[in-house]
């Protein structure tokens, strides 16, 4: 009989087709696994492809970048920075590989192109600006069988200011310039006193006894007289008889000693300025003088954008003496006494007058636009020194000169000085250039005057004197500017009146107001000044410089 079971234990142990399963499934195994690594290669391979084009074209974005931030940074396009469409204008709709235009980079890796946007920050009539560059590179590449793009963004934000040095356009700074009309003498130099300087006079001019207007002696600028209204010349008052002007031009005639131009019958025929009668070297031209315009200074945009000023205050970090556990030293000025600066206006509101050359406290006001500092005479150093550079703005009534006695002032910058107030130099040497003899010290005229590009600075003031005890009226009634007992080497800027007191010594300075009060030395020989100082009023700002690239992004 046969049984199952020797069969089945036959069959169990015969191992014969074994070897076939088991090589399959090795193949398999394989071939799971091959198919994996050649996956993974291929897709570490496009990564990789993905990854080095991406920073290819990372790299030709931020080229195409600097490029653009370099047109900004040649000093050949000061000029150009605050004009919107400078830079193309960077599109704002599609996919950045789409866009069109702009400036195109080409490099061997790819191609980048560049856009600028301009933000103008504006205040009266000024303006600041900050460009927001953008550039775009894009690369080609190799994967997966096919040709692939990509395309990467960066920017970078360059802020547009002011060269502190501008080209003198307005004619105005190089005289004495008064643009009253409508007076018997809108402009009066009185008596002893001789004007060696050009004057510019919208109205009429009259020469109290015995004053004189009077050319230049070698090595000064060529002195010039325009005159729209008509000249009044009293007794013994002369324009050039003893050194010749360059040239005279009035418009309405000349007249002795208030003897011709008016009557209780009227105003009659003006006569011209030919004789000699009229004491008038060369003889006058009678002509309407050149079209000078009258200066405006911009004091809400200077409120805004002086630096220091109301707004800008001190640098703590740039700025000595250093605060402690955070207060403002007493030693800094004071420039604003609003609540809130943010929300406010120039209103004239420091209730005292402001000292900003104390005699015993020094200071440096600084900030990253510009510098008001203080070096207080000492011991060893009879002279303070005085440095602005940049425009600096104090909403009241600011003055120059020490509380007692006398004081010799070196000044150094190109800066202008704002005051919403009124201004006084008192008992004051003030000096661009300074000569010393022994222990006098006095302004060096002539070196001064004979530079081209000299340091100036320029005083504009908005008040004016009302014969109280406001703090404005540290000036006489109708003043806003007032030099008393003192020499000033600068320039001097008023809405109202600018008088040179009788017993100051030697002012060199063109003056622009409403009048000037020229008493004895207020009118000598100044440089004719072919740079002056961003804040000169009347003077439009056309050179601009670019800060430093910040707030850099990528993508």
């Amino acid at each position: 009989m046969i049984t199952i079971r020797p069969i089945l234990r036959r069959l169990c142990a015969d191992e014969s087709g074994i070897a076939l399963v088991m090589a399959l499934g090795i193949m398999l195994v394989f071939g799971v696994a091959t198919v994996s690594v050649l996956s993974f290669t291929m897709s570490n391979s496009t990564a990789a492809s993905s990854s080095n084009a991406s920073q290819t074209a990372y790299n030709v974005a931020d080229g195409g970048l600097m490029k653009e931030i370099a047109k900004l940074q040649d000093p050949a396009n000061s000029s150009q920075l605050m004009v919107s469409s400078f830079l193309p204008t960077t599109p704002t709709t599609g996919r950045p590989s789409t866009w069109t235009g702009g400036d195109v980079y080409t490099y061997p890796e790819g191609t980048a192109q560049a856009w600028g946007k301009l933000t103008a920050v504006v205040a009266g009539g000024l303006s600041k600006g900050i460009w927001r560059v953008t550039a775009t590179g894009t690369v080609n590449y190799a994967a997966g069988g096919r040709t692939q793009t990509i395309t990467r963004r960066v920017s970078a934000d360059v802020p547009v200011t002011w060269q502190r040095k501008q080209t003198l356009q307005t004619q105005a700074w190089h005289y004495i310039y008064s643009w009253h009309t409508g007076s018997q003498c809108d402009e009066t130099v009185y008596n002893n006193t001789s004007v060696s300087a050009s004057m510019y006079v919208k109205g009429n001019l009259c020469l109290q006894t015995p004053a004189s207007i009077e050319g230049s002696g070698a090595g000064n600028p060529p002195v010039d007289l325009a005159v729209g209204g008509y000249v009044d010349l009293e007794s013994n008052a002369d324009i050039g008889k003893t050194k010749a002007l360059h040239s005279v031009t009035v418009q309405g005639g000349c007249y002795n000693a208030f003897s011709s131009y008016s009557t209780g019958a009227g105003t009659v025929a003006n006569p011209t300025c030919g004789s000699p009668t009229y004491k008038i070297f060369p003889a006058a031209v009678m002509a309407a003088p050149p079209v000078i315009a009258q200066p405006v200074a911009d004091f809400p945009g200077w409120y805004v954008f002086s630096s220091p000023g109301p707004l800008n205050d001190c640098d703590p970090l740039l700025s000595s003496p250093a605060p402690v556990n955070g207060v403002r030293p007493s030693a800094w000025p004071t420039f604003d006494n609003n609540a809130s600066t943010l929300v406010a206006a120039p209103d004239n509101s420091l209730p005292t007058v402001v000292n900003i050359t104390p005699q015993n406290v020094s200071y440096d006001c600084k900030t990253a636009d510009g510098e008001l500092k203080w070096d207080a005479p000492t011991v060893n150093k009879a002279a303070g020194t005085l440095t602005i550079n940049g425009t600096v703005y104090f909403d009241g009534s600011i003055t120059v000169g020490p509380t007692s006695g006398s004081m010799p002032i070196q000044y150094v910058g190109k800066g202008a000085l704002y005051t919403s107030g009124t201004f006084l130099l008192k008992n004051t040497t003030f000096c661009v250039v300074m000569k010393q003899q022994g222990n006098t010290y006095s302004c060096d005229a002539t070196t001064w005057g004979g530079q081209t590009d000299p340091d100036v600075l320029v005083v504009v003031a908005n008040g004016v004197g009302t014969g109280g005890s406001d703090p404005q009226s540290q000036v006489a009634n109708g003043d806003g500017i007032e030099i008393k007992g003192s020499s000033f080497q600068g320039a001097l800027y008023a809405t109202h009146t600018i008088e040179i007191d009788t017993t100051s010594s030697g002012v060199q300075a063109p003056m622009v107001s409403t009048t000037e009060i020229i008493s004895q030395t207020g009118g000598s020989p100044f440089p004719i000044l072919a740079n002056v100082p961003f804040g000169t009023p009347g003077n439009p700002i056309t050179q601009f410089s670019p800060g430093q690239p910040s707030f850099y992004r990528d993508g």
